[in-house]
Parts: C-alpha cells; structure tokens; sequence
C-alpha cells in the first residue's frame, strides 16, 4: 500500500517486485553469482535469452558503436524503435539496475518509465521495454 502523499503501487508481472512511480527504485539483491539472464517474450525471437554479465551491459542496435546485448534481429528492418545505445544494464554485487540512455522511444519496467539518467532496480520477473520488445529478467 501506498503511504498519503505518495504514488501508488503498479501492478507487477509474474514474481517481479512492486514498483513505483517516479523516483528511483532500488534493486533486490539476486542470488549471489546468479546467472542472469534476459528471455524475449515479445519480439520476433520470442524465447531467445540475453546473458547478462556482471558490470556494465549495452543494450540497443549494433553499428559503429557495439552494443553488449544486440535487438536488431528482434524487430522488422523497415520500422526500429530501438535506439543504437538503447539502456543500460548494470550487474554488480548482486544486484542488476537498468538506466535508460536518452532513447528515443523510452525504457519501461513493468509498464513504468524509466526517465533518462535514473536508475531502477531490477527483480527476477521484471519486464523491460524497448519499443515493441519485451525481457524478462531471469535468473
């Protein structure tokens, strides 16, 4: 429940953690030396899974400026919503954070934007937007 004066409580997706709106949300701490791992449940590759390793992990469109974990084959060529440096996920004693870099079309965990340069905390069974693609952390 949400206190007076503050935003209420979203839904969640799956096992994922409650998430507010607004202000930044701190991770939950993962198992230690989980192997995390984002999972496609909207996209062309519906079930391709993303290895996350521990420090920083770019996440947008291969070019000239490579990416960690790359979306290219997951939407059509013709229409891109991803940006070329989309967001950023960050895994680092036990906890994973995503922030999202000044895309264009915008970074949501389980429905709630993240604004550009704010850090929310990620949960086993969140979802992360990009455009049209959805990921599921898990672990």
């Amino acid at each position: 429940m949400s206190s007076p004066g503050q935003a209420p409580i979203a839904s969640v997706v799956g096992d994922a953690a409650p998430v507010g709106a607004g202000a930044d949300v701190a991770p939950t701490k993962l198992p230690p030396g989980a192997a995390v791992k984002l999972v496609a449940v909207r996209g062309l590759k519906v079930g391709v899974e993303y290895p996350v390793y521990e420090g920083a992990n770019y996440i947008g469109r291969s070019d000239e400026n490579p990416v960690d974990i790359d979306l290219d084959d997951q939407e059509p060529q013709e229409r891109s919503w991803i940006s070329r440096q989309h967001c950023l996920l960050t895994l680092g004693n036990d906890e994973l954070v995503v922030e999202d870099l000044n895309s264009a079309n915008g970074t949501y965990v389980d429905r709630q934007r993240v604004a550009p340069g704010q850090k929310r905390g990620l949960a086993p069974g969140n979802v992360i937007q990009l455009g049209t693609i959805h990921l599921k952390v898990t672990v």
